[in-house]
């Protein structure tokens, strides 16, 4: 579930106080949940998920800088990650105890 589904609605009236560029990645069972305070930062939490559970890397532009991993299957592990971003510009992270390395 991407942005503005029922559960993602939920999860972003909680960010109403944040800073917008609050996001979470979450799993649940087989089901999935990326959200943020904004579309821009949900955006950001589809590309969280990308880039450090599935291993997909933008170099540069264009398709010959991008290392796409080929997996028939994509087995995620337990995820409740919440980012956001801290006074300097930097990303803090919380990341629940839950979580497994992949298999």
């Amino acid at each position: 579930m991407i942005g503005r589904t029922g559960p993602g609605e939920l999860v972003r009236r909680q960010f109403q106080d944040k800073d917008p560029d609050t996001f979470m990645v979450r799993t649940a069972g087989e089901d999935v949940l990326l959200v943020g305070a904004s579309d821009r930062s949900t955006l950001y939490a589809v590309y969280d998920l990308l880039e450090r559970e599935i291993g997909c890397r933008w170099l540069a532009p264009g398709a010959a800088w991008e290392d796409i991993p080929k997996q028939a299957n994509i087995v995620l592990p337990d995820i409740d990650t919440r980012r956001w971003r801290a006074r300097h510009g930097k990303s803090c992270m919380r990341r629940s105890t839950k979580t497994i390395a992949r298999s």
